[in-house]
């Protein structure tokens, strides 16, 4: 069992990015888990699950802007073991998985100390141009 919590923004050196308050009612409208995470609620200002299966993740579809070389995503995240992330992005929405492919994603690795990690991710996602 991995239990965990995460907030997530995406931030830009000049400029702002799309953020989640995680404690909106319909936050897990907006980020949607997959099956593979059990126990899934908004509480005190981050989402909180339990990874009960091989692939855990989390899929938000109504995010849309112009794509950058500066631009960086933060994960803050608290887990109960270590393991791997990984962040997919694309400028689509068609394909076998929904325009997420192998190339169009950064890793990341999880600390499982039980505290909250700032990750910050570096995407390099601009010849996605959105």
């Amino acid at each position: 069992m991995n239990v965990f919590s995460m907030v997530l923004s995406a931030a830009l050196s000049v400029g702002a990015l799309p953020s989640w308050d995680m404690d909106e009612a319909d936050i897990l409208k907006v980020w949607v888990p997959n099956a593979h995470i059990g126990g899934v609620a908004a509480e005190n200002g981050a989402v909180r699950g339990e990874t009960v299966d091989w692939d855990p993740f989390f899929t938000c579809r109504s995010v849309e802007f112009a794509a950058t070389p500066w631009q960086y995503v933060v994960v803050r995240i608290k887990a109960d073991r270590p393991g791997g992330g990984e962040l997919f992005w694309s400028n689509a929405l068609e394909g076998q998985y929904g325009g997420l492919q192998p190339g169009k994603s950064t890793s990341f690795q999880v600390r499982g100390d039980g505290e909250w990690h700032d990750t910050v991710i570096f995407p390099f996602w601009q010849k996605e141009g959105t």
